[in-house]
This record gives structure tokens, sequence and C-alpha cells, in this order.
């Protein structure tokens, strides 16, 4: 039969849809959120201002001898002098305007799906900030090539040479946990990260990284990555105490608002946070680079 005789898909191109869509959106790529909860946390004060004191080390005690038949001092006191460290909250945020007329005829809820978004960029913003205040560190161990064990190994160390206490963790980047993941062969992975067949496969080595960048624990330290970890010559990961070296005043976590636009009919979307960082104790972080 002559093709101009078949009734078509093109020919009879009115009765059915050109696309159907689905109403389950894949959300965005975002860097995995892990570094502000091992931050040490202060909520709202009065003041844009949080300080935070410290105290500076006055040296260690000295010999003293007996006084006798005095009842002066007899000793030369020493001076003792504090410090203070400050983080300055200021706002961040992003904002969209949803028209009803996009609302009207989308699959989805879009003002609803749209504020989550707004949502997810805040706090993707929040955790960039506070991943690079980690930068801030005293020193570093830098490896000439991907990370390795030994690199790791050497930023435990020079933590406990700077009398480091607390709890230790790592933020970095995928590249390098990825170099981790591949020093750690075999059963060695297996001791490290729980593996129970004793194979260094990704989903051994990585247990619950897809839902929160948690990779595992080595010698103690929780690692965490994140893509936030910035490229700069050489990957810039950290390894420090947890809720002890860096700092976050939050006078406001992210909070979605709306309101109506009458004249450009919609939906407003804002969201906000309200924060700022400080370094409190960069003894107690090393920089961990990497290529």
């Amino acid at each position: 039969m002559a093709d101009g005789l078949n009734t078509t898909t093109t020919s009879a191109d009115d009765i059915y849809f050109a696309a159907w869509v689905g109403d389950q959106v894949l959300d965005e790529l975002r860097p995995y959120i892990v570094t502000p909860p091992l931050l040490e946390q202060q909520g709202r004060k009065p003041s844009k201002v949080f300080q935070k004191p410290t105290m500076t080390d006055p040296g260690p005690g000295s010999a003293w001898s007996e006084l006798a038949d005095t009842d002066t001092f007899g000793q030369v006191p020493v001076k003792l002098q504090t410090g203070n460290v400050q983080a300055t909250a200021s706002m961040k945020g992003q904002a969209a305007h949803v028209t009803d007329f996009l609302d009207a005829i989308s699959v989805i809820d879009a003002v609803s799906y749209f504020a989550q978004v707004l949502g997810r960029s805040v706090a993707e913003k929040e955790n960039t900030d506070a991943t690079a205040q980690l930068d801030n560190a005293a020193a570093n161990i830098t490896s000439a090539t991907v990370l390795l064990l030994d690199d790791f190994m050497a930023s435990i160390g020079a933590l406990e040479a700077n009398d480091a206490l607390g709890e230790l963790v790592a933020v970095l980047n995928p590249v390098q946990t990825s170099g981790l993941r591949r020093d750690l062969t075999g059963t060695v992975a297996a001791s490290f990260f729980g593996s129970e067949s004793g194979a260094a496969t990704v989903r051994d080595a990585l247990p619950d990284a897809k839902m929160n960048g948690h990779v595992g624990n080595i010698a103690g330290v929780d690692v965490f990555q994140t893509s936030a970890v910035a490229l700069s010559t050489t990957y810039r990961g950290s390894m420090f105490v947890k809720n002890v070296a860096f700092l976050e005043y939050k006078i406001w976590d992210a909070r979605t608002e709306s309101h109506r636009e009458p004249l450009q009919p919609g939906t407003i979307l804002t969201c906000s946070a309200n924060y700022g960082f400080a370094t409190v104790r960069n003894t107690w972080a090393e920089g961990v680079r990497s290529t």
C-alpha cells in the first residue's frame, strides 16, 4: 500500500500527546551537605557578632621554695591573659517568581516544589561557606600524588603533636576519598570500612555515602566527602577536632517564605539564612592536600 494511504502517528498526530510529562521530578545535582554539623554551633544572640573567649596559655608552673619566717608571698605572680575569636553573621538567600500560569498547568505543585529547591540552594551555600572555613588550618600535609593512607596518618600525627583533644573528623573531596579507597585494598580496606567480604568494592567502602556523604572511619577518624572541597592546584581537604576547631554562629536557619505578586500574577518565593563562621583553634586543624 502506498505511504500516502497509511494512517500513521504523523497523519493523526492530533489525537495523542506529543510527550507525556511525568509527575516525579529528579532533583538537581548538589554536593553532599556534611560540614556544618561538624562545627561548634551557637544560636541567635542579640548581636550580629558572636565572640568566643579563649584562654592564653600561661605556661607550666615552676618550682617554689619553702618560705621561712615570713608571711609575704615571696613569688612573682604570672599574668593571666585571655583572647577571643569572633564570628560575624550575615544574610544569604535565593528568590524566585513562580507565575500563576505555570502553577495552573504544571503536573506538580510548582510553588511547593520550587520552594524546596530554594531551600536546598541555601543549604548548599552554607555548606560551601563552612567548607571554605576549614581552609584556615595552621598547617598542611601535602601529598605529591593522590591522597594515600600514609598522608592521612601523617595528618593524625600532626594533630596529636599539637595536643589536640576531642573527636577527629575529616572532610575531603571525593577524588581524595577515592585515592584512599584505592590505597586501602583487600582485607586492609575491610578492616577500616567494615566489609564482611574483604573486598574493597565501592559498596563495601561507601556503605552510606549515597545518603549523606559519610565514607567510613579510618583509625578512629570519621571521614566525610563533598565536592564543595575546593580544587586550587591541589584538593584542599581538612582534618580537625569536631565541635572545637571551628564555630558557626547562626541567627536563623534556612527559612522559606512567600507572598503574592498581583501585578504579575504569581508567587514570590524567598529562602534565606543568617550565619557566620570563625576559626577557634587553627592548630587543631590540619589541611589535607593532594592532587
